[in-house]
């Protein structure tokens, strides 16, 4: 009975790792990955060997793996515990309808930033293009960058932001700084590491010139938006709420520090 459930178990404890440490390394989790599948080829090498193994254990030790091997409990246990992870989990970390926690923005760097594949977006890197005048923030465009992580040559088809307000859609360029921009229908496949940035001008004109948006109309008409990407038979939805761009806006301020000033007569 040793021989036939004990290294079943072992097998299916690893199988279950090794899974686990796959879906790791393809989320860019490398050192977790790589702990999970060593880990798992030792348990695998263990249940080949677990008839000579077991002789050499002491009987108590043995008999207990036995008695758990043969109790459905812990197979069923282990059942669930795999597809919380692989069926559940996923749902968690879709990207549709994330938007920033109350009071914060993404405008902070992540050690990873990337989410989602082959195409990862880095949320974090989200901006919006501003200047500031004398009559006030001037809100000129919006990026956001994004790289293939792999595997596979996406093939991007539309890029665009939808207006949380008043449904108006925006649609956005993707491009680097070696060929610049361009729609995302005209892109070649996307090389794997390849990075790029999605952009677009909220009052472009046909010439490309733009004096870009007061704040207040900006927040009349974009104070939330979507952003969706399209490529293959994909799509990559995620929200930005006022939250997220009147921290934005904050941002396209210059800084109140010591400066010089004109001498008051």
């Amino acid at each position: 009975m040793d021989q036939k459930y004990t290294p079943a178990l072992i097998g299916f404890v690893a199988a279950g790792m090794c899974g686990v440490g796959i879906d790791q390394a393809m989320h860019a989790e490398y050192s977790s990955a790589a702990g999970l599948i060593i880990m798992a080829i030792g348990l695998f090498t263990a249940a080949f060997f677990w008839a000579r193994l077991s002789r050499d254990f002491p009987s108590a030790l043995t008999e207990s793996a036995l008695s758990v091997a043969q109790d459905f409990r812990w197979w069923l246990g282990i059942t669930f515990l795999l597809a919380g992870y692989f069926v559940v989990a996923p749902h968690f970390r879709d990207t549709k309808g994330v938007t920033a926690p109350e009071g914060r923005s993404f405008l902070t760097v992540d050690a990873n930033p990337w989410d989602g594949r082959p195409i990862g977006v880095a949320w974090s890197t989200a901006r919006l293009l501003t200047s500031a005048t004398q009559n006030g923030l001037r809100i000129h465009g919006f990026e956001l960058q994004a790289k293939n992580l792999g595997p596979g040559l996406p093939n991007l088809k539309e890029a665009y932001l939808i207006s949380g307000i008043d449904g108006a859609r925006l649609e956005l360029e993707v491009g680097d700084n070696s060929n610049g921009m361009v729609k995302p229908s005209d892109t070649a496949p996307v090389p794997v590491g390849a990075e790029f940035a999605s952009y677009g001008l909220f009052d472009k004109s046909d010439n490309g010139v733009t004096g870009g948006l007061s704040e207040a109309d900006f927040n009349r008409r974009w104070a939330l938006f979507r952003f969706i990407i399209k490529y293959d038979n994909k799509t990559i939805e995620h929200d930005f709420n006022r939250a997220w761009t009147s921290a934005a806006l904050s941002a396209g301020y210059p800084a109140l520090g010591p400066h010089l000033s004109k001498k008051v007569p």
